[in-house]
């Protein structure tokens, strides 16, 4: 599994100021921190947001590297979301973009 280093750089990598549609959106990752998408903008700030995920660190590692669609997460519990929906459902295409 990744540090949390590594996945804000390869978000940052892969987000434009478009990615998000003018949302913002936190990651909030157990037992490693919370990951914040502001524009192009990346921390690891744990602040409000338009949308926060929650999972444990193995569940975000394998929807990070595509290995987990996110509709099963989500299904199963694994995946929480509170907030748009819609902005959760742009996370998928920025994952591919940092692992491509």
């Amino acid at each position: 599994m990744k540090s949390i280093d590594d996945y804000v750089s390869g978000i940052r990598q892969a987000i434009d100021a478009n990615s998000l549609g003018g949302k913002t959106v936190r990651m909030d990752i157990d037992d490693l921190g919370s990951i914040h998408i502001d524009g192009t903008t990346v921390s690891t700030d744990k602040i409000a947001a338009d949308c926060v995920l929650s999972a444990a660190h193995d569940t975000y590692d394998k929807l990070y590297t595509g290995t987990l669609d996110p509709a099963i997460a989500f299904g199963t519990g694994d995946l929480k979301l509170v907030g748009e929906m819609s902005v959760a459902l742009r996370m998928p295409a920025i994952f591919a973009k940092a692992n491509s």
